[in-house]
């Protein structure tokens, strides 16, 4: 029993960390600097 409720808050954690990644990368500044500059070499 103790390690399914481990394995449940594990993958709690997973998915709030996912929710929490997906709020940063959505966020304006993230999107114009994931793309490197025309021209770079």
């Amino acid at each position: 029993m103790f390690v399914l409720c481990l394995r449940i808050l594990q993958s709690a954690l997973v998915y709030v960390n996912t929710l929490m990644l997906q709020d940063v990368l959505d966020e304006p500044e993230w999107r114009t600097s994931s793309h490197p500059p025309t021209g770079a070499v």
